[in-house]
């Protein structure tokens, strides 16, 4: 038995040699792939020309470390697939459009050693996973944001065709916009997820103060107001008993059919269903004192003076 463990032990420090061989060996792409200028700590690169999947940008140039990645850097380079960060970069200038446009990009990596920032299963955060900066364009299959989180950056998950579940967990955080009032955190809910075209269920734990769902469909946590119903939620949707509606809740959800709101809601604006393009009919219940509907056309009830 104890041959077996000395084995089993022996095969898990190997292992760490390797992975951190791996790690130390890894070839950087040419600094002539990059399009650079020098400041005041080192190197801030501004743009890439290379033609490479993956990129590993250099811990140097020259004898200056890289120390700086400005967005428009990586922004709609199509080809890229991959990109790793190295430890001696520790400023990232307008992160909140950092690897924008970059439409098949799967996984960003952060050398563990970095002091400002992380990635975990290929998202970039910063390093102790409090600000959640960019998920990969062409990430799949689902993702529960990380309890330390706090903040989701305004266009964190934008254009994430393929990503079909988001998991919040117990801790309050804000998503795209701070705003005092909790109905107001939605304000950056349409850019944080726009065009996430497959994303078909947002989860919420139980114990958030802040948030609350119901079938997938995201709500305040008093479930009384509907802040966002994911993109590729389809047929038809019957709304829980709620008060309001965020203007932007069902912001192109083109596959919805028929809709029926319930006779608590007493607040929806103009432009509530105007990018739901497969929309056919809504239904209201006839206990509803502010909406009424016929022939699946909405209206809205007046009182006469």
């Amino acid at each position: 038995m104890k041959g077996t463990e000395h084995l089993i032990a022996a095969m898990v420090i190997w292992s760490v040699i390797l992975v951190a061989g791996a790690q130390a060996a890894r070839p950087s792409s040419p600094p002539e792939d990059f399009v650079y200028e020098n400041i005041s700590d080192g190197i801030l690169i501004t743009g890439y020309r290379g033609t490479g999947e993956n990129v590993v940008i250099p811990e140097q140039i020259g004898i200056e470390p890289v120390t700086a990645l400005a967005a428009p850097a990586f922004a709609f380079k199509y080809g890229i697939t991959n990109v790793f960060i190295p430890k001696t970069v520790v400023q990232l200038y307008g992160e909140e459009f950092m690897f924008r446009g970059c439409y098949n990009l799967q996984s960003i990596e952060v050398d563990p050693d970095n002091p400002n920032f992380s990635s975990i299963q290929g998202v970039l955060f910063d390093k102790v996973q409090s600000w959640l900066i960019r998920c990969p364009m062409n990430r799949k299959g689902g993702f529960v944001i990380p309890e330390e989180t706090v903040f989701v950056a305004p266009y964190a998950f934008e254009s994430c065709r393929f990503l079909t579940r988001i998991g919040l967990g117990k801790n309050p955080f804000t998503i795209g916009a701070i705003d005092e009032k909790q109905y107001s955190l939605v304000d950056g809910f349409p850019d944080t997820f726009e065009s996430c075209d497959s994303l078909s269920s947002i989860d919420v734990d139980p114990r958030n103060p802040l948030y609350s769902s119901i079938d997938g469909v995201l709500l305040n946590k008093e479930k009384t107001r509907l802040l966002i119903v994911p993109y590729a939620k389809s047929g038809s949707y019957i709304l829980p008993s709620i008060v309001s509606v965020s203007p932007d809740a069902f912001y192109n959800c083109g596959a919805l059919t028929n809709i029926t709101l319930p006779k608590s809601i007493h607040e929806l604006t103009d432009c509530t269903f105007s990018t739901c393009f497969q929309l056919q009919a809504i239904v209201v219940d006839p206990e509803n004192s502010e909406f009424s509907a016929q022939d699946g056309v909405l209206y809205v009830l007046t009182t006469s003076s």
